[in-house]
């Protein structure tokens, strides 16, 4: 049986949007480069493998829903048909972050708040109650009273690898790190030599880049708390990641 393909989504800072259409095309996925990020589409292992392996993007949406909506009745009445039992637990607890721009719905917290008592509904859950784990994150922007939801499956940002135990005062995020990486058209059998490096990260993700090691294999992802999730897949997945990586000179890099 076929898996069903879903809109997808990298977000991506400014300017950044055509290196994660490399990067998506790299994991064979075909991709379209839009304004603050990366359309493309896949299956849910793709949503896994996208927040494995992508360096430069800041996080992989799922494109839920794109509906018209000028009241909040109406919006109330679309939120609640929705499928949210695909992504949500019934325990699990929801941050609805609205955006809006040129339509009729502009109070972005009665938008949360609608949203949310539809997710509620949906889900046969009473509030208040106590729910349970870190909040899944749900995108609804609306812009020219088109609204669109998004399921975030990343959770944390993915310049947030998991190996940095202590922050210094104003790093260079790693994903920022990569694409300036990327962009320079960096050769891994050459040295690599930043004399300013700060805390290391430019060097950092050098390293992981030269020893193909995957920049999400040390992190959790908001989509293994979906009541789909599958661990085994997943495993798999971290695997044939691990057995991927080789060893590198380290002393090709300088800092």
């Amino acid at each position: 049986m076929a898996e069903n393909i879903l809109n997808l989504f990298a977000a991506t800072a400014p300017g950044c949007e055509p290196l994660v259409a490399d990067e998506l095309a790299g994991l064979e996925l075909p991709a379209e480069a839009v304004v603050g990020g990366v359309d493309f589409a896949g299956t849910v292992d793709d949503v896994y493998r996208t927040n494995l392996h992508l360096r430069c993007a800041n996080r992989v949406l799922v494109r839920f829903a794109h509906f018209r909506a000028t009241a909040f009745p109406d919006l109330y009445r679309r939120c609640v048909r929705l499928p949210w039992g695909r992504f949500i637990k019934p325990a699990a607890a929801v941050d609805v972050r609205v955006r809006c721009r040129h339509s009729r719905l502009m109070h972005t917290d009665r938008i949360a708040k609608t949203v949310s008592e539809a997710i509620d509904r949906a889900l046969g859950r009473s509030a208040p109650q106590s729910l349970q784990g870190s909040a899944q994150q749900v995108l609804v922007r609306f812009s020219e009273d088109q609204c669109q939801v998004s399921i975030d499956s990343s959770g944390d940002l993915l310049h947030r690898r998991g190996y940095r135990q202590e922050q210094g005062a104003a790093p260079l995020r790693e994903t920022l790190a990569a694409t300036l990486l990327h962009a320079s058209g960096w050769n891994v059998s050459e040295p690599l030599w930043d004399p300013m490096c700060g805390s290391g990260t430019i060097v950092i993700e050098g390293a992981l880049l030269a020893s193909r090691t995957a920049p999400g294999l040390q992190r959790h992802f908001a989509f293994e708390n979906w009541p789909r999730f599958r661990p085994g897949r997943w495993q798999v997945l971290r695997q044939q990641a691990e057995k991927s990586r080789i060893p590198i000179n380290s002393d090709l890099l300088y800092g």
